[in-house]
């Protein structure tokens, strides 16, 4: 799995759900999207900001099951920090831009 990519401390903030922070959370969620069906992520960056020790990713992500099907799509935004010299995800927050349900 990619939680290798995420610093030490990073966070992801999901829609509808408190911050997941650390590895052991993020493994947790990440499995649970992989459960769920998720065969791919399709991310495209629209945008690149910030200087040496913080940078903002900004872009869209499409989440891909079985045949190449689309289960979500959405925008994202990562903060990338330094960590032992290389880049990594410190913070994570992406949002669907599917209609909400109405219970």
């Amino acid at each position: 799995m990619f939680i290798s990519r995420y610093t030490t401390d990073g966070c992801i903030m999901p829609a509808n759900t408190p911050k997941l922070c650390g590895p052991q959370a993020l493994g947790l969620f990440f499995k649970g999207a992989l459960t769920m069906g998720v065969k791919n992520i399709v991310l495209t960056t629209e945008a690149v900001m910030g200087g040496p020790e913080f940078v903002v990713e900004i872009g869209t992500y499409d989440l891909k099951g079985d045949a190449n099907i689309s289960l979500d799509n959405g925008k994202f935004m990562v903060v990338w920090k330094m960590e032992d010299g290389k880049w990594k995800m410190f913070r994570d927050i992406f949002t669907t831009n599917l209609p909400a349900t109405i219970h």
